[in-house]
């Protein structure tokens, strides 16, 4: 039997800590290959820094999507947004996930699920 790729989307510090159950017992199942994907505020030192939590705790990432302008503004936003689904495009062309998972409902996952969306590809949103 092929393992299904899920791959997890994970933009912020709180959503690494509210999904780290389930990020192990995907990983735990030998009918699943898990792919993480790390971007926007989880990879910036001053909001928590993902990529060094994840490597402590013994989980590896598939791509790392630079993708946030700073200022909080609406148009701020909106050019992240447009950044990560160009990038996120790219990371899910690469790594050819059957699932992709998301949490939370920010400017950064609607990015994640745009391209998503355009690529054919499953969602699931917690």
């Amino acid at each position: 039997m092929k393992k299904r790729k899920i791959c997890f989307i994970l933009t912020s510090h709180i959503h690494y800590g509210r999904s780290k159950l389930i990020l192990e017992e995907l990983k735990k199942n030998k009918n699943v290959e898990l792919q993480i994907i790390v971007g926007a505020s989880a990879i910036l030192s001053n909001y928590g820094d993902v990529l060094s939590l994840l490597k402590k705790d013994g989980f590896k990432y598939n791509a790392k999507i630079v993708m946030t302008l700073e200022g909080g503004s609406t148009v701020a936003m909106a050019k992240t947004a447009g950044v990560g689904i160009t990038e996120f495009a790219t990371a899910f062309d690469n790594l050819d996930p059957d699932l992709i998972v998301v949490r939370g409902d920010r400017h950064e996952i609607l990015s994640a699920v745009i391209a998503g969306a355009y690529l054919n590809i499953p969602i699931a949103h917690i």
